[in-house]
């Protein structure tokens, strides 16, 4: 009789280990999801971030295109119009190494 009651005792004992064990496997697993959830919402953020980031990019080099390129484009046009003659002056530059 006192063995038996020994080994219930014991498989009592186990019992309520298990089930304190389980308990802070609960808590464990919440706070683990609970910082999936922060992550993945980081992760959108930063990936709107991101986006609004390159688009603002491509506005300044859209921007940049349709200005600053234009008027390069059209002075560099009339650069190469010009009929450069050889003279005395361009003779000058052309042998000056630097």
């Amino acid at each position: 009789m006192l063995l038996e009651t020994a080994a219930i005792l014991y498989g009592i004992s186990n019992i309520m280990k298990a089930d304190k064990n389980n308990e802070e496997a609960a808590r464990i697993t919440m706070r683990a999801f609970k910082k999936m959830e922060e992550s993945n919402t980081k992760l959108i953020q930063a990936n709107e971030e991101l986006n609004e980031s390159i688009t603002k990019l491509a506005n300044r080099k859209m921007g940049v295109l349709k200005t600053s390129m234009t008027k390069f484009l059209d002075l560099y046009e009339t650069i190469m119009k010009i009929d450069f003659q050889e003279s005395e002056g361009l003779l000058e530059l052309k042998n000056k190494r630097v």
